[in-house]
């Protein structure tokens, strides 16, 4: 692994998450968290999940950027300090999964139902997201308690990665790609199902704010497949057959893919609701 790369792909998802914050701020004071509650609890906890995932990506590509350097050593006592940070992002990136799934159920329901109420389902799906967040939780913190040890180096020479580090044991790392690869499934078929949808009534007649939701749900769908659902399965292949893993190759491309993400869904959000502002305004005026 070329450090000069691993470089250029931290300053990468630094400006990416600069790039999110800013725009997220003006998101938000362009239409207040409680109203897009309100309207879709779910698109609301995405939203909120990818502002947190862009300050962690950041404070992560720093943290590893000045490892890179060497302004971070690689010793054993800095073990916990290099682990912490990934193992934050990986929760939360799962809260961002399971928002996702919200946002596609709701979007599904109402397709299916457009003429019932969506406020029990919205909340009932989001119960059990809860619940499936907080399984999927337990597993990387309890493992950065007990696996987590001040022994040896933390990283193996020539490599730059967090997915280099061994925090795991096997047969949690089993338990924990089982999970992501679920999750990562149900993603996809929900995603894949809810774009048919859309495409079977695409001629049927909805409110701006309808058209609205089901664009920018479509777009979460599409990048995420392209930019984290690929890589995923392809290095769970790659590792399972031929014991390849893509981060010692390609370096982060995991936090890479993620900072993509949050940050083309932050622009075409903040597209959607900057277009939709302009045609209130005109619609008010004339």
């Amino acid at each position: 692994m070329l450090k000069t790369v691993v470089v250029a792909e931290l300053i990468f998802v630094i400006v990416l998450s600069a790039v999110t914050i800013t725009l997220k701020a003006a998101i938000f004071r362009k239409k207040s968290i409680t109203s897009t509650w309100n309207q879709c609890p779910a698109l609301c906890l995405l939203l909120i999940s990818n502002a947190l995932l862009a300050v962690l990506g950041a404070l992560f590509a720093t943290q590893w950027l000045l490892f890179a350097l060497g302004l971070i050593e690689n010793i054993p006592e800095n073990s916990l300090f290099l682990t912490v940070v990934g193992r934050l992002f990986m929760i939360l990136q799962l809260f961002n999964h399971c928002s996702a799934v919200g946002l596609f159920a709701q979007r599904v329901y109402c397709l299916l139902y457009p003429a019932k109420i969506v406020t029990n389902f919205n909340y009932i799906i989001l119960g059990i997201l809860l619940i499936i967040f907080l399984c999927g939780s337990i597993m990387p913190i309890y493992s950065t308690i007990t696996f987590t040890t001040p022994t040896g180096y933390p990283v193996p020479e020539g490599c730059f990665s967090f997915s280099c580090m061994k925090g795991y044991s096997s047969s949690v790392r089993l338990s924990l790609s089982a999970f992501s690869a679920a999750i990562s499934t149900i993603v996809t078929v929900l995603g894949s199902y809810m774009v048919y949808l859309l495409y079977k009534r695409r001629k049927t007649r909805r409110s701006v704010l309808e058209k609205n939701k089901n664009n920018f749900a479509s777009y979460v769908f599409v990048v995420r497949f392209i930019d984290q659902t690929i890589p995923f399965f392809a290095d769970t292949i790659l590792s399972a057959s031929m014991n390849v893993y893509l981060g010692n190759y390609l370096g982060p491309y995991g936090v890479i893919g993620a900072a993509t993400d949050y940050t083309i869904q932050t622009i075409v959000y903040y597209m959607i609701i900057r277009n939709h502002k302009r045609l209130t305004t005109v619609s008010t005026a004339t």
